[in-house]
């Protein structure tokens, strides 16, 4: 990561912030800067992460919410392919557009948890920010969260319907020259890559179905699934086998006990490719 010599400029002001988002296109360059802040503020004080990108996370797995609390030094360039987070807020898409609503009930309660927190917040978003929907989720956003610093990463002019509406402090700045751009073919790689390492110790269990809040039957198998006890989400699985009683799922989970409720996602990993 080779810092860019405008970002110095948002440093200082971060510094003193304890809420910040950053806005942005996709490879606009939101999580390669959400590492430098991270990297920079982490000898001051603690930053909670939440990596709302469900399409193309940071920390997390694709399809949810990921946090994770760092407070100390953290090479980001150790791996390629990161999954490491404290706590997941399930979604089940790779976009926000296929519920809005769910989406933003799940960004609500991560930021719910961030504010028990004595840490400075950061958020990354997802690249939606076309049109009336993407200006109304990163608004929708912005709302909930009450950043004191939003930074944006404006290509040409891209973010202007949505800059005219934000109240809290903003920096603007272009793509960081150092940003490869990826395809939609090297975005599915990169995701693929990041449930392949998710489930590579996963093993296959049966539940009561009754624990399955669904009612459609549409391509059940290998869709993917949130595992919960009550309002958590204690891992990620994938439907194996919907029986009559029962369903048969994989998952990289050991306790079954604590599983009382289980969410159905949109993503069908099957169909992706992910799974033979």
């Amino acid at each position: 990561m080779i810092p860019e010599a405008q970002w110095d400029k948002a440093l200082d002001k971060a510094l003193k912030s304890k809420k910040i988002i950053l806005l942005g296109e996709v490879d606009s360059g939101k999580s390669t800067f959400a590492k430098y802040l991270i990297k920079n503020i982490v000898p001051s004080t603690s930053v909670c992460f939440i990596d709302s990108d469900v399409g193309q996370s940071t920390i997390g797995i694709p399809t949810t919410i990921a946090i994770k609390v760092f407070d100390r030094p953290y090479d980001f360039n150790k791996e390629e392919v990161l999954i490491d987070f404290d706590k997941i807020y399930f979604f089940g898409a790779t976009t926000p557009t296929l519920s809005l609503d769910d989406f933003i009930e799940q960004f609500y309660r991560a930021v719910k948890f961030s504010q028990s927190l004595e840490s400075t917040v950061l958020v990354d978003t997802t690249g939606l920010v076309a049109g009336d929907v993407g200006k109304n989720l990163k608004l929708s956003k912005i709302k909930i969260f009450e950043p004191d610093l939003v930074i944006i990463f404006e290509k040409k002019d891209e973010m202007r319907h949505i800059i005219s509406e934000i109240k809290s402090e903003i920096f603007i700045f272009k793509p960081s020259s150092n940003i490869k751009p990826r395809n939609l073919a090297l975005r599915a790689e990169y995701r693929k890559k990041k449930f392949l390492k998710y489930f590579k110790n996963s093993e296959s269990f049966m539940l009561e179905k009754r624990l399955l809040k669904t009612e459609t039957k549409e391509d059940i198998e290998g869709r993917i699934i949130g595992l919960y006890n009550n309002e958590e989400c204690l891992a990620v699985g994938v439907i194996e086998e919907l029986g009559k009683d029962s369903i048969l799922f994989s998952a990289p989970i050991s306790d079954l006990k604590k599983i009382n409720r289980i969410k159905v996602g949109y993503l069908n990993l099957k169909k992706e490719g992910v799974l033979n």
